[in-house]
């Protein structure tokens, strides 16, 4: 695995507005990656490389329990990728590129979700 760019962890209190106009305070544990280049698989950096790489990988991962009741927490992850596929370009073989991904889930089906999730966690 070889990989390149920055990372940003972060912990702290922050306030989350629920859907239902509640405003809770949680514990927050954050991670957060821009500009990463990645590769994982077998002779990286050669012209034999065989695996997967990504590249301009940004991201956003929070995880959030309220502070009143540990039972209720929520998970945010928000990514996306300039491009990310095979090592190793084949013949007729096309990279993906833009790829957002969006998730929001509570922790539990009846868990309020807050409305406007952070773009970045800190």
């Amino acid at each position: 695995m070889q990989a390149e760019g920055d990372l940003f962890p972060d912990k702290r209190n922050r306030e989350v507005t629920l859907s239902d106009g509640t405003v809770l305070q949680t514990d927050m544990l954050a991670i957060a990656g821009a500009d990463i280049d990645a590769f994982v698989g077998v002779d990286g950096g050669t012209d034999g490389a065989t695996g997967l790489q990504i590249e301009d990988f940004d991201f956003a991962l929070a995880m959030f329990t309220a502070k009143d009741d540990a039972t209720r927490s929520w998970t945010s992850l928000q990514a996306s990728a300039g491009a990310a596929g095979p090592g190793r370009r084949r013949r007729g073989h096309r990279q993906g590129d833009q790829r957002p991904v969006f998730v929001n889930r509570p922790r539990c089906p009846t868990t309020k979700w807050w409305t406007s999730p952070p773009t970045r966690p800190f």
